[in-house]
């Protein structure tokens, strides 16, 4: 294997139009030949390198839930432990936004983008970004799928629909297309894309 070290922006645009080109930096990096800095830093370039780690898209969805808020109404008097009292016919406002970034529950660097936490027990990757309890979304396992543990049947395990979308991109060589960058969304304060233009190999 040959080694090849990406200084140029026309060599990085390349990089991202070849796949080829991107499992080399990625050879490179597992070899101990480059660094982390060195690989393009964009979110395919990490998904590729991590394909087979569901924890990803767990921690893509405790970051940007389907819905930034849940309501509920409160059918009875109650005082949270924090203090906050909360009377019958209320209805509260769960920010997900904020209680997935909770530093309590998910350490110091709860706002970023990091698969690999550790998690206090009882606690899921997601968050609350599908809800608990008799309200849980129940479509979270078909959508997000359930943690692969080593000695599960592959051919049986759920892996949900996120993780196989994206492995469906790769399967096709999906790639930023390095002449219309992403643009995020004008018309929302949510950190949302508007565009994410991608090519295919044909």
């Amino acid at each position: 294997m040959a080694d090849i070290s990406v200084t140029t922006f026309s060599d990085a645009r390349e990089c991202y139009r070849n796949k080829n080109l991107r499992q080399a930096l990625l050879d490179q990096f597992e070899a101990g030949k480059i660094d982390a800095d060195d690989l393009p830093k964009d979110v395919l370039m990490v998904l590729m390198h991590n394909q087979d780690r569901l924890e990803l898209s767990h921690e893509s969805i405790r970051l940007q839930p389907s819905s930034p808020t849940g309501m509920r109404w409160a059918l009875a008097d109650i005082e949270l432990s924090s203090g906050a009292r909360i009377a019958e016919g209320d209805r509260v406002t769960l920010d997900l936004l904020s209680v997935n970034r909770d530093q309590s529950v998910f350490g110091d660097d709860a706002a970023d983008f990091n698969p690999d936490r550790t998690l206090p027990e009882g606690i899921a990757p997601w968050g609350l970004s599908f809800g608990q309890g008799m309200h849980a979304c129940i479509g979270q396992d078909l959508a997000s799928g359930v943690s692969y543990v080593d000695g599960d049947d592959v051919d049986a395990h759920l892996f949900g629909l996120v993780p196989a979308a994206v492995q469906t991109l790769f399967d096709h060589d999906c790639r930023p297309d390095p002449d219309h960058p992403p643009e995020m969304d004008a018309s929302t304060t949510r950190p949302y894309f508007g565009r994410y233009p991608v090519l295919f190999n044909t």
